[in-house]
């Protein structure tokens, strides 16, 4: 199952949509069609794939690096 978030103005619903959080760590995760449910009808707000987000596999690694940290 993939993982979807929920965003608005650049924030995250937290789990159970109880609040906001700038962090995709902390986001809220569910599945597609009931992150659609929490953005029916809603002006801003978005549903996106978690991963989206966060670099995952080689990918962290190619970020980690970015940034200067060495493996």
């Amino acid at each position: 199952m993939t993982d979807y978030v929920v965003r608005k103005g650049g924030y995250f619903y937290r789990p159970n949509a109880a609040g906001y959080t700038v962090s995709i760590f902390e986001a809220g995760r569910w599945p597609k069609e009931e992150a659609d449910k929490y953005a029916a009808g809603c002006d801003g707000v978005t549903v996106h794939r978690a991963d989206e987000f966060i670099p995952i596999g080689d990918g962290l690694v190619s970020a980690l690096k970015a940034c200067g940290v060495d493996e």
